[in-house]
């Protein structure tokens, strides 16, 4: 679902009440149309959010000049409009409507949802009657509202001073509060500082569940701030976003002229980070989100060429502006979208396929802006636009290795050996949707060899013979990812396997030597892994002779002052010496194949040497000290 404003009532809009209506779309995954409804009066409507309900229905945040059609109960006058909200369910029709406010300018921007499957809300007011039951300054005070799931205003409250002050984001802390962000032209009344009389600061302010202030701060300098996002992250931080014209105060990295501004602060409001981001024009951002990864994807407006911004399609006409922050903010990913005329973003939401949505307006009808031949856009109207956006991973290096006990004279029933995968960043889980296996192997005998997938969702109909090597492909968007070191499957190295195949397969052996499984120094097996990662592909290639490994001797033993321990191949050792009440003496990294040890700080006892290679495989041999 997407909400914005339609002033049509030809091409996809079939009907419009008059002036600009709300308008609600439907889509499918690849953005097709599935159904569409306007909503209002005669007046001017705007719709700037919707979000799903508990129940499966939905609120859409909307701001209202109409007292007929589907209005009622505005309290306007002479011109001036209310917060209207509604609910719909899945179909677009009407469970209720109502509007909030008073006889003068109220207009909404933002809701979230609360606990009890209601609705906050937030934006400004310049009434003192109706809903309102306290203005400061009759100009313009932050607003919010909070509102049961009937539709009934359960409270309200005006945030600010004798100035101007704005709410254009809520939303609810991990401490069942909620915080809120805008700007404020006020130095007084709730806000106790502002860096320049005149211009506008940015704003949070963080209340309780009835809307009482908790605290209130201001961020910025010398000239105009604000904010138009918040959220808080993982770390229980907030992160608000926003632009900022200033070079001073609590920015100290200006671009140039409006940059994109992103602060960072802690629970109490104090700053911990500030930053800014662009190019030698204007930059604003719209949205910010952080992934699970604890990274942040934002999307605003551009309309610089240079500095940090790319693909810029117009001159001076705004393009949409997506960018891709690490966790400690550093913009590792940008890209400007649209076409030679003003393109516009407002909000994205993430998919349940690791993409996101975006919505927001467009003149253009070149570039990146797709629309239907013979209609759509003429001179100096906009369409509503929608697009999908993916954010390609930077190619991270993953291990792929194999577990697996001795496997040398391995005699009688199956060998099962887990195949594991570990990324070196987590965040490489996130864009995880799909996985191809290439197997190939070298190896002496001809007992089958097949790979037994472990991940969840994956059937036992994905048994496969891998004895000859084979591609798997495995499609994991349902994947559940508890850590970072994952079992893909198992191959199984058997004496005998039946033909069915099933996953609890009969095993028959025998301790004869011709159904013995055998590899020789000679033998591999190779596994390369590949997943797709947004437009990136990462593949590895392992060779696994280290399965072969073994510690071969151990001279002298018993010994005296020093040991030699001579391994089957060479590879990356770490090694420790136990004594016999399993305590650890001694450890250390080596790389070869034999690794000479001083023992002569160790008393007289036996021990324990454990080694393990890079693969993981661990062995374990008994050693005596005597003098």
């Amino acid at each position: 679902m997407a909400v914005g404003h339609c002033g049509s009532s030809d091409g996809d809009a079939t009907f419009n009440h008059g002036d600009l209506d709300v308008w609600v779309t439907k889509l499918d995954q690849k953005g097709n149309l599935l159904w569409q409804k306007s909503y209002g009066g005669y007046g001017r409507e705007e719709g700037y959010v919707i979000r799903r309900t508990v129940d499966g229905n939905f609120y859409i945040g909307a701001t209202t000049f109409s007292r007929d059609g589907d209005v009622t109960g505005n309290h306007g006058v002479d011109g001036y409009d209310d917060f209207w909200i509604l609910k719909i369910d899945g179909s677009g029709n009407i469970i209720w409507q109502k509007c909030f406010g008073g006889t003068k300018g109220d207009e909404l921007y933002s809701i979230c949802l609360t606990p009890d499957g209601g609705l906050i809300a937030c934006g400004e007011t310049s009434s003192a009657d109706g809903d309102v039951s306290v203005n400061k300054n009759g100009l313009g005070n932050a607003w919010v509202i909070k509102v049961s799931s009937q539709g009934v205003l359960e409270w309200e409250h005006s945030y600010g001073g004798t100035d101007i002050d704005r709410a254009y984001s809520i939303s609810m802390t991990k401490d069942g509060n909620y915080i809120f962000a805008g700007n404020t032209y006020s130095n007084d009344g709730d806000i106790s500082f502002n860096h320049q009389y005149g211009y506008s600061d940015a704003w949070i302010v963080k209340i309780d569940p009835r809307g009482d202030i908790l605290w209130s701060k201001t961020f910025g300098g010398t000239k105009p701030d604000g904010f138009n996002s918040i959220e808080q992250n993982a770390d229980g931080d907030y992160v608000a976003a926003g632009y900022t014209f200033s070079s001073d105060g609590d920015i100290s990295n200006s671009h140039g002229n409006g940059e994109a501004w992103i602060v960072k602060v802690d629970n109490n409001g104090n700053l911990i980070s500030s930053k800014t981001y662009g190019g030698s024009l204007d930059e604003i951002i719209g949205c910010i989100h952080q992934l699970k990864d604890h990274t942040y994807v934002f999307v605003g407006q551009t309309t610089s060429k240079d500095g940090e911004v790319t693909g810029k399609h117009g001159q001076s006409q705004l393009d949409c502006w997506i960018g891709h922050l690490t966790e400690d903010g550093t913009l590792d990913l940008e890209t400007a979208i649209g076409g030679i005329q003003e393109d516009v973003a407002v909000d994205f939401i993430p998919t349940l396929d690791g993409k996101f949505i975006l919505t927001g307006s467009t003149f253009s009808s070149d570039g990146d802006v797709i629309i239907k031949p013979g209609f759509h856009n003429p001179n100096d109207t906009s369409d509503f636009w929608v697009v999908k956006f993916a954010i390609p991973c930077k190619p991270t290096n993953i291990d792929v290795y194999l577990k697996g006990d001795e496997v040398i004279n391995h005699v009688g029933d199956s060998l099962d050996i887990p195949v594991y995968f570990k990324p070196d960043q987590p965040s490489t889980l996130s864009y995880l949707n799909s996985l191809l296996l290439d197997f190939s192997m070298n190896t002496d005998f001809i007992n089958p060899v097949r790979f037994i997938p472990s991940l969840q969702g994956l059937s036992v109909s994905q048994i496969v013979d891998v004895s000859q090597g084979v591609s798997i492909n495995f499609n994991l968007s349902n994947s559940q990812f508890l850590s970072t070191e994952i079992e893909i499957g198992v191959l199984r190295c058997a004496t005998y396997l039946t033909d069915t195949l099933e996953s609890s397969v009969t095993l028959a052996g025998s301790t004869g030597q011709t159904n013995c499984i055998t590899l020789s120094s000679s033998n591999s097996i190779n596994v390369r892994l590949s997943y797709q990662c947004g437009d990136s592909v990462l593949s590895n290639f392992i060779k696994y002779d280290s399965l072969i490994f073994k510690v071969l001797s151990i001279v002298p033993n018993p010994a005296q002052n020093s040991i030699s321990v001579h391994f089957s191949n060479e590879d990356i050792i770490y090694y420790e010496i136990f004594d016999a009440l399993g305590i650890v003496r001694k450890k250390g990294i080596y790389e070869g194949r034999s690794l000479d040890l001083d023992v002569s700080d160790l008393p007289v006892g036996n021990y324990y040497l454990r080694c393990s290679n890079s693969a993981g495989i661990q062995r374990r041999a008994s050693v005596s000290i005597m003098r």
